[in-house]
């Protein structure tokens, strides 16, 4: 039972740190995208409007 309370116990500390790993990874990638997109600037329509 120890051992099985061990593993379990392992198993929580690293999913907790692939979960933090991970959501430091989409952080800094929604910041670069915000950045990317603040170099961008106003969006531009695709197909321009025609009268």
């Amino acid at each position: 039972m120890r051992t099985l309370t061990a593993q379990l116990a392992e198993l929580r500390r690293r999913h907790r740190d692939e979960v933090q790993t991970l959501r430091q990874a989409l952080e800094a990638a929604q910041s670069e995208n915000l950045e990317l997109r603040r170099r961008l600037g106003p969006r531009h329509t695709a197909h321009p409007e025609t009268s």
